[in-house]
């Protein structure tokens, strides 16, 4: 199956809700209807050759329902059990899965070798190479290949940084996901340290200083610290940050803290190279203390008990206190 037959399968079966519609589904994925049923197709034909009882049918107002009592325990099983020869890659999925390959490996990686762990022809992995070779000269890496030996990634830490973090970002929501395309590429490194355990310490940093992120972007700076304390730090702790620094405003520190917290001893680069993707991605803007957010909430709360008449008397008031609080 298609990444996304299993994750319809998964949603439909796991998690249903009368929002589980064919419609729903064409514009969560942006493709037509008529996809969709060939996807459920695929996924009726994936339940029979797994011998799961029950079927996913299309009612008359298009939504999605299940016959047979099709056990949730048994498709999750049955997912987490695929292969690259059920699970069919696209072709975006088999370039990722050549960069993690690249990324993780100690040596050359050969097309066939490729080829061999995705069930595909090698020509297919050739072709994959050719689109591959200008994705990764973006970063400003290169694409070696070498006769009788294969092909290995030539590039500098930042960029090593930078694709690591973008495959990471690119695979999952969260680098503890279930899904089988998560594994299959995840499963290449060996991470020291969870997801879960650098967020408990980012958020530890920021309420202990009083700082808010974005969601969105709190999830970014937390990938971004565990791709940096799992494949760029050191053991050790630096004992000069065993407590929050006194300097909260500057965000980039907490990547010190999380390292002490967890036994890894960042370099200054690492932190140089953090606190630019900081700037580069305005997420500094998004940081205030939580007295600023409280004061900002209650001018809000005030500009809702006007009433027309006052906006209209006071409207300089208005606009000032509109300019003073970007949340209004």
């Amino acid at each position: 199956m298609r990444k996304r037959s299993t994750e319809i399968l998964e949603q439909v079966v796991c998690h249903p809700s009368a929002s589980t519609t064919i419609e729903r589904f064409s514009t969560q994925y942006g493709v037509s209807e008529r996809t969709i049923k060939n996807d459920l197709k695929e996924i009726n034909s994936f339940l029979k050759s797994r011998q799961i009882a029950g079927r996913i049918l299309t009612n008359h107002d298009g939504s999605l329902g299940l016959t047979g009592g099709i056990s949730p325990a048994a498709v999750l099983s049955s997912l987490k059990s695929l292969d690259t020869y059920s699970y069919r890659l696209s072709a975006e999925e088999r370039r990722i899965y050549i960069v993690a390959s690249l990324l993780s490996a100690d040596g050359y990686c050969t097309m066939q070798a490729i080829a061999n762990e995705l069930c595909v022809a090698r020509n297919t992995v050739v072709a994959d190479i050719e689109v591959l070779d200008k994705e990764i000269a973006e970063y400003g890496a290169e694409l070696a290949l070498v006769p009788g030996k294969g092909m290995e990634l030539s590039c500098s830490e930042g960029q090593r940084f930078e694709l690591l973090f973008d495959l990471y970002r690119s695979v999952a929501s969260n680098t503890e996901g279930e899904g089988f395309f998560q594994r299959l590429v995840l499963g290449k490194f060996s991470p020291r340290f969870s997801y879960s355990a650098i967020f408990e310490s980012v958020r530890e940093f920021m309420d202990v200083n009083k700082l808010v992120l974005m969601d969105s972007d709190l999830y970014n700076v937390v990938l971004y610290i565990f791709v940096a304390v799992n494949f760029f730090g050191q053991d050790g702790r630096d004992e000069g940050l065993r407590t929050t620094p006194s300097e909260p405003s500057d965000a980039a520190l907490v990547l010190y803290y999380v390292g002490y917290k967890l036994g890894a001893s960042v370099s200054a680069e690492t932190v140089a190279r953090f606190r630019k993707y900081l700037e580069r991605n305005g997420l500094s803007r998004f940081i205030k203390s939580v007295d600023q957010i409280d004061f900002c909430m209650a001018i809000s709360r005030f500009c809702r008990l006007l009433t027309p008449r006052d906006r209209i008397k006071y409207p300089k008031t208005v606009y000032s206190l509109k300019r003073f609080s970007p949340i209004l």
